[in-house]
């Protein structure tokens, strides 16, 4: 059985005003952690890595994003994406994955990108 997946490529969604992207990126986590079933996993990538760190995200966000990984969800950050952004040492939420496993993991699940 596959299972769900939920790609971020930016720590906002949309083009535009950022704070509003920011804005509504907290939204859409907050009804993910809402949800009766999580999603089974976000693989996080570019600037949307800063949501698993505590010192460069938006609280809202974060604090969704801690609450979906605490209900089950596999939260993965993209390791290279943490090197650009400096950030290897400052993620609190999930764990680091890279490419490889992004591929497979995408190939054998459904995807969401936002």
């Amino acid at each position: 059985m596959s299972e769900d997946i939920i790609l971020v490529t930016a720590d906002g969604i949309g083009r535009g005003d950022d704070a509003l992207g920011r804005v509504l990126m907290a939204n859409f986590l907050r009804f993910q952690a809402d949800r009766p079933k999580p999603v089974g996993t976000v693989i996080l990538m570019n600037s949307g890595v800063k949501l698993a760190c505590a010192s460069t995200s938006d609280f809202e966000a974060h604090e969704y994003l801690r609450q979906l990984a605490s209900r089950g969800t596999r939260v993965l950050s993209c390791r290279t994406c943490l090197e650009h952004y400096d950030l290897l040492e400052s993620v609190d939420v999930g764990a680091i994955g890279g490419m490889a496993q992004f591929v497979e993991l995408m190939t054998a699940g459904r995807v969401l990108t936002i």
